[in-house]
Parts: structure tokens; C-alpha cells; sequence
């Protein structure tokens, strides 16, 4: 019974947010690197996505801030772009974590799931983990 609440209290939903006015095959290439770590990725045109971890989690055997970092470099150092990330229980925290973070150098914050109840957060905010 343990494994089945812990389950529902994980973080399965990745918001990611490119540049404003990034190209359409650059786009594309971002995507392609969400698809690398899950099946179920979802695009957001002109700048965002939606990448589902439920399966991606168990696959990679990593945990949801894991797969936000390895993202984020990937995207990096392969395309040369810098993406916002949020990562929350539903599509709604994940957006607004995503949509939280400061455009800029990377200086990103990350406040483990659980901290502080749900309905803490960076700026108030409940979500599990940002970038």
C-alpha cells in the first residue's frame, strides 16, 4: 500500500521550454531529444513540450530531476540551445515551474519532492523539482 501512495506522490510530467523565436527545425531537433528519453512526448508549438516520465522513470532507472539534467545538457551541448525545465505531478505545476525559472545563465534552483508539503514552493508555488 506504501508503494502505491508513493507512487502517486512521484513526478511524471516534464514541461520544457525552448527560446522564444527558435527556428521550426530546431524545434524539431528538441523534440527528437525528449523522444530519446520517453515515447510520449507532446509538442507545444512555437516553443514548449510535454514529455510524459511514467515509463521513462522505471526505463532509465533514474528519477525525475535525472532526466530534467540529462535534457538539459543534452539540448546543450548538442543543439546549443538552453531549455526551462518543470517537472510536477500534473501538466499545470510542471508549466508553471517551467514558466518560473529566469530566462539567462544557467543559475537554477531545485527543491526536492515533498519539501515542504505540496503547496510550498519557489515564489509560493507546489511543485517537485524546477531548473
Amino acid at each position: 500500500m506504501a508503494a502505491a501512495e508513493d507512487q502517486g506522490r512521484v513526478s511524471s510530467v516534464m514541461h520544457v521550454r525552448c527560446q522564444d523565436r527558435l527556428p521550426e527545425e530546431v524545434f524539431r531537433q528538441g523534440l527528437e531529444q525528449c523522444a530519446e528519453l520517453s515515447s510520449t512526448v507532446q509538442a507545444l508549438p512555437p516553443s514548449a513540450a510535454l514529455v510524459e516520465l511514467k515509463g521513462a522513470l522505471c526505463y532509465h532507472q533514474a528519477d525525475a530531476r535525472r532526466l530534467g539534467e540529462v535534457l538539459r545538457v543534452r539540448t546543450l551541448s548538442r543543439l546549443g540551445i538552453d531549455v526551462r525545465i518543470g517537472i510536477g505531478p500534473t501538466i499545470t505545476v510542471a508549466a508553471t515551474a517551467s514558466g518560473q525559472i529566469d530566462a539567462g545563465p544557467p543559475a537554477r534552483g531545485c527543491l526536492p519532492p515533498g519539501r515542504g508539503g505540496a503547496a510550498t514552493g519557489r515564489r509560493g508555488y507546489g511543485y517537485g523539482a524546477l531548473w
